[in-house]
C-alpha cells in the first residue's frame, strides 16, 4: 500500500513511502524494536521507519523505483501512462508533441511569420526579440517584438527598425542596436516611447544594460549611456572588431572577433585589460560573480573561462 498519493508522492518524495508486502530485504536489523527487522524491500531500495524507499528522486510503482517526472509510464504518478504516438512527460505532465528536447520538453514554435528573428532576451512576464526585416536592404523593416510567457499574440514594439541586431532589457524597457541604422535605441515595455539613446554609431552590436546605463559594442569602439546624464560616452575608443558585450557592477566585457581578444574595461574608465588575446573569433560573451565566459566561434568550441 501506499501512505500517500501518487501525485503527492511526486511532489514531496520523503513523505510518500511504499510498505511493501513481498520482495527482497534491503535493510533493516534484527532488534525487536526495529521496524525494518522483518521488512522485505525490492531490490534498489532501502528500509526507512518501516518503509521501502528509493534512491534520489524515484518512487516506488509496485515493485520497481520510477522517476515520474520523466517516466511516461507513470508520469505524475504510477500507472497514468501518456498517451500519442510519442508520448513524452516533462516535469510529471504528458506532453502532447514529437519533438522533444534532450529534457524532455516540447519544441513547439510560439511565433511564425516572423521577419529574420535575430536575437531574444525574457523577463518574468515576456519574452522579447528583434526582427531584423525581410528586406533589409533596400527598407527600414525591422521590428522589435513581445510574446507573454503565458501565450498569445505577438505585439509589435517598433517597427521601421534599421537591422535591428542585439536586444537586451530591464524592469522598464527594451534596448537594442540598429546595426544598419548606426543607432541605440529603446522603448518602454508597454510599446510607449520610442527613444533614439545614440546616434551616428559604427555599425552597433552587442548591448547590455545594468543599473547605471546602457552599455554597446560599436565595429570600432566600445560606448554607454549613462541613465544620470543622459549622456552618450565612448568607453574605448580603439577597438576594431567589437562584436559581443556583458556588464556587471563594475566592468563592461567585449569580444573582438576579428581581432581575437577578450577585453575589460571600468565603468569609471580607464584603461582596457586584455584578459584573454589569440582566441578563434570570438563572439558572445557572458559574465558572473566570478568569471567570464566567451565562444570562440570558428573553432566551435566555448571557450575555458577567465578569472575577472
Amino acid at each position: 500500500m501506499r501512505s500517500c498519493s501518487p501525485f503527492v508522492a511526486f511532489l514531496a518524495v520523503t513523505s510518500c513511502l511504499w510498505v511493501p508486502g513481498s520482495g527482497t530485504k534491503s535493510g533493516g536489523g534484527s532488534s525487536t524494536g526495529d521496524p525494518c527487522a522483518q521488512v522485505p524491500c525490492p531490490s534498489g531500495t532501502t528500509c526507512q521507519g518501516g518503509a521501502c524507499v528509493c534512491p534520489g528522486d524515484q518512487l516506488l510503482c509496485g515493485q520497481s523505483c520510477v522517476r515520474m517526472l520523466t517516466d511516461p509510464i507513470n508520469c505524475g504518478g504510477c500507472g497514468q501512462g501518456c498517451g500519442g504516438r510519442d508520448p513524452y512527460c516533462y516535469l510529471g505532465i504528458c506532453q502532447n508533441c514529437t519533438t522533444p528536447l534532450v529534457a524532455g520538453a516540447c519544441v513547439a514554435a510560439i511565433a511564425t511569420g516572423q521577419g529574420m528573428p535575430n536575437d531574444i532576451a525574457v523577463d518574468a512576464s515576456n519574452l522579447y526579440w528583434v526582427n531584423a526585416g525581410i528586406d533589409f536592404w533596400h527598407n527600414a523593416d525591422g521590428s522589435v517584438m513581445k510574446l507573454p510567457l503565458a501565450g498569445g499574440t505577438p505585439v509589435v514594439l517598433a517597427s521601421g527598425q534599421n537591422v535591428p541586431n542585439f536586444l537586451t532589457v530591464d524592469a522598464s524597457s527594451v534596448y537594442w542596436t540598429n546595426n544598419y541604422g548606426n543607432s541605440v535605441m529603446k522603448v518602454s515595455l508597454g510599446g510607449q516611447d520610442l527613444t533614439a539613446l545614440a546616434t551616428g554609431q559604427m555599425g552597433p552590436w552587442g548591448i547590455a544594460v545594468n543599473s547605471t546605463g546602457v552599455y554597446w559594442a560599436n565595429d570600432n569602439s566600445v560606448a554607454s549611456f549613462l541613465f544620470a546624464t543622459q549622456n552618450t560616452e565612448i568607453l574605448d575608443a580603439d577597438q576594431a572588431g567589437a562584436v559581443a558585450l556583458a556588464v556587471d557592477t563594475t566592468n563592461v566585457y567585449w569580444t573582438t572577433g576579428s581581432g581575437g581578444t577578450v577585453m575589460k574595461i571600468p565603468l569609471a574608465g580607464g584603461a582596457p585589460t586584455t584578459l584573454a588575446s589569440k582566441q578563434d573569433f570570438p563572439a558572445a560573451v557572458a559574465v558572473d560573480t566570478t568569471s567570464v565566459y566567451w565562444i570562440n566561434s570558428r573553432a566551435h568550441l566555448i571557450n575555458p573561462l577567465s578569472r575577472k
